[in-house]
């Protein structure tokens, strides 16, 4: 795979707990490509019910940048690492993200049915994403 193509890929930002919206705003201000998935959850204080936006893959989120310029995001000491696999950066491809973005603007609610192991394949039963592996 060439570098160019690597590009075109979203890479996985390892980020401080609770710095997601923090780092979202760095990378925007910066101009850096990302994406930080939110979703809408209902949150119960003992004097009122809420909904607040929350990370959605708490404390990751995705960015697209050129390889030259891929140690520009430590600027910001909130960024921890890159995700590796394999001993590279992971990537992950725009259609993954794509499925991600549609399950956070369908807002469904999402739980797991059972444990899996690593590598395990999945396929999803039921709701917005019903027939993704």
């Amino acid at each position: 795979m060439t570098s160019i193509e690597k590009t075109n890929h979203w890479q996985v930002l390892r980020v401080k707990p609770r710095h997601d919206i923090k780092v979202a705003a760095f990378l925007l201000r910066s101009g850096i490509e990302h994406y930080l998935p939110m979703i809408k959850t209902k949150r119960v204080w003992s004097d009122r019910l809420k909904w607040v936006d929350l990370p959605l893959m708490s404390p990751y989120l995705f960015v697209r940048i050129p390889d030259k310029e891929r140690n520009k995001v430590f600027i910001s000491q909130s960024i921890l690492s890159y995700v590796f696999y394999n001993g590279e950066i992971a990537t992950v491809r725009d259609s993954e993200i794509n499925q991600i973005r549609t399950l956070c603007e369908k807002n469904s609610s999402i739980g797991f049915a059972s444990q899996w192991n690593l590598n395990d394949r999945c396929i999803i039963d039921y709701g917005v994403m019903k027939g993704v592996e």
